[in-house]
C-alpha cells in the first residue's frame, strides 16, 4: 500500500537537471576534442621546430635580422629604446613625488606634535 504522501519532483527541476547534464557532457566532449587536437599537433610542431633549428643558416639569418631590428636606428629598436627611457623618467618622477609627499606629511605631523 503506497504512503499517504508522495514527493513528486516538479518538471522544472527535471528540465534543469537535464540541461545542466547536457552542458557538462558538451563541455567534456569539447575538452576531449581539444586535448586530442593538441596531442596530434604536438608531434608536428616538434618536428617543425627540430627541422628549423637544425638549419644553422636559417637560425643565423633570423638572429641577425632580430639584432638588426633591435638597433636604435630601426623603428622597432627606437620604439623599444623610447619605451625604456619613458619608463625610467616615469619611475624617477614617481619616486620624487612620493618623497615630496612623505616629507610634507612628516612636516605636518611634526607641526601638530609641537
Amino acid at each position: 500500500m503506497p504512503g499517504r504522501f508522495e514527493v513528486v519532483p516538479p518538471p522544472v527541476e527535471e528540465r534543469l537537471q537535464a540541461g545542466i547534464a547536457g552542458q557538462v557532457e558538451a563541455t567534456f566532449q569539447t575538452y576531449a576534442y581539444l586535448v586530442s587536437g593538441v596531442e596530434s599537433r604536438k608531434d608536428l610542431l616538434k618536428n617543425n621546430t627540430n627541422t628549423f633549428l637544425e638549419d644553422t643558416n636559417r637560425v643565423q639569418r633570423v638572429s641577425h635580422a632580430s639584432v638588426s631590428l633591435l638597433s636604435p636606428t630601426q623603428l622597432p629598436g627606437f620604439c623599444l629604446f623610447l619605451a625604456v627611457l619613458l619608463r625610467l623618467f616615469h619611475y624617477t618622477f614617481v619616486c620624487r613625488m612620493a618623497r615630496a609627499v612623505i616629507s610634507e606629511q612628516e612636516s605636518r605631523r611634526n607641526e601638530k606634535a609641537e
